[in-house]
């Protein structure tokens, strides 16, 4: 496809494949590395941390994980190798299971032993240059798709951009309690609700 002809002659895939073979010989066959080194292999941007999960009983080794399963994300551990650090994020669940619970859909993207898997949603995102919400968990998508959109240069999809601007708006208009991470704070500092002077907008 000719989508993936800037992955596949990035010269950092050979890093991101070494460091694949590196996890798979530690922490187990079923690991896969997904999300945000992938989306920048194919916009060739520079990556430095690359994320990767595995389901805790696919986990090889002794590490010290609690195996009670409370949360879809059970641990992390840290790790690095050639100048990259690794998250290597312990689940509850399958790896297949919580990359389809991603929030983004562009970062529904990932490497396992079968080779690189797009999901039909980042692949619409791709072809539509357009950043899209897959779920929502937590009350700073609008700001996790705006950081996205300028890194990527891409538009914000607009149906997803009148949601969760609603859903903002809604909120702090009647005093909820945000739990907005302290890296979105210059956004929410600018961010101006809708107003009632709004409301023609998509009519």
């Amino acid at each position: 496809m000719i989508y993936w002809k800037c992955i596949k002659t990035n010269e950092r895939l050979r890093d991101v494949l070494d460091v694949y073979s590196y996890i798979t010989d530690k922490y187990g066959d079923n690991i896969v590395i997904a999300g945000g080194a992938l989306v920048d292999l194919y916009y060739d941007k520079e990556f430095y941390d690359i994320d990767c999960f595995i389901y805790y009983k696919d986990l090889k080794g002794q590490h010290d994980v609690n195996t009670i399963v409370k949360d879809r994300i059970m641990h992390v551990i840290r790790d690095e190798y050639q100048g990259y650090d690794l998250d290597i994020v312990v689940l509850g669940i399958s790896a297949i299971d919580h990359i389809n619970h991603f929030d983004i859909s562009q970062k529904m993207i990932w490497l396992d032993k079968e080779g690189v898997h797009v999901h039909p949603k980042a692949a619409k995102d791709i072809i539509n240059n357009t950043v899209s919400l897959n779920a929502m968990t937590n009350d700073f998508h609008y700001f996790r798709l705006i950081r996205a959109a300028e890194k990527y240069n891409m538009e914000i999809d607009a149906f997803d951009s009148y949601i969760l601007n609603n859903f903002l708006s809604y909120a702090i208009e009647n005093g909820q309690k945000l739990y907005i991470s302290k890296k979105y704070d210059e956004y929410m500092e600018n961010y101006v609700p809708y107003t009632d002077n709004d409301k023609d907008m998509y009519d």
